[in-house]
């Protein structure tokens, strides 16, 4: 099952160095996101319905009927659906959303493609730490990756959240992440100091879930490098990118 929230804005500042369009959303209320990958009992020819299964992170597009009928993936490949799906955080007509997709790589005779899975990826909006009254919770997270998609658009992290069943089921973990530091260097870019917020929010830890989050980069110029802090069950860990 798959189940994340909408964005909730808990705190509003520009972007650093004043923006392009960001910095109006804040901090996520998560509720993690699962990917569930899909087994056959099929092993005859080798072409099954799950010999061609493909995951990327991408946006999809919603038709005037709010349903998903369009995939483009972080490599910029098109992929026609077959049919249109909804999803209950995909509920605005001609709209994209950041997305995992699993779907079937090879298409039929109309060139469309079925998905298995459509996940909703939260997108982070960066804050200024300074702005954060409450300060930045650092409770601890599995650290997996961090990767600069392919076409720039997007810094995607992968991590793991400890879960448990609360037996509330408003209660949900906060996600985000905060600008503690800019670096104007002497070549012109910049160098960006930025702190992940996690609140485990009393969520039990019995086990462990999979997610995906992206950062817009939009308001980033090549060059620039990001270096990324965050708490782990081991202790503090920072991880440094140069974007391309």
């Amino acid at each position: 099952m798959i189940s994340i929230m909408q964005p909730v804005s808990i705190q509003t500042t520009p972007s650093p160095r004043g923006g392009k369009g960001r910095g109006l959303q804040g901090f996520l209320l998560l509720l993690v996101l699962f990917l569930v990958s899909c087994t056959t009992e099929n092993y005859d020819t080798g072409d099954d319905t799950y010999s061609y299964l493909t995951a990327e992170l991408g946006e999809v597009y919603t038709g005037s009927d709010a349903k998903m009928q369009r995939f483009v993936t972080d490599d910029d490949a098109a992929v026609d659906f077959r049919e249109g799906y909804g999803r209950d955080w995909a509920k605005t007509p001609d709209s994209l959303y950041r997305a995992y997709v699993v779907y079937d790589g090879k298409a039929d005779r109309n060139g469309r493609h079925e998905a298995f899975t459509i996940s909703q990826v939260p997108v982070l909006r960066i804050l200024d730490a300074k702005e954060l009254k409450e300060g930045l919770a650092d409770d601890p997270i599995v650290w997996e990756s961090m990767w600069e998609s392919h076409n720039h658009r997007y810094l995607n992290l992968s991590l793991r959240v400890m879960m448990g069943d609360t037996g509330e089921e408003k209660v949900m973990q906060k996600v985000g992440v905060a600008c503690e530091a800019t670096i104007d260097r002497e070549d012109g870019s910049h160098e960006y100091h930025l702190r992940f917020y996690h609140d485990q929010n009393d969520v039990p830890e019995y086990y462990s879930a999979s997610t995906y989050v992206s950062i817009p980069l939009d308001a980033y110029q090549p060059g620039d490098e990001v270096v990324m802090t965050l708490n782990t069950y081991n202790g503090p860990l920072t991880r440094r990118i140069t974007l391309q």
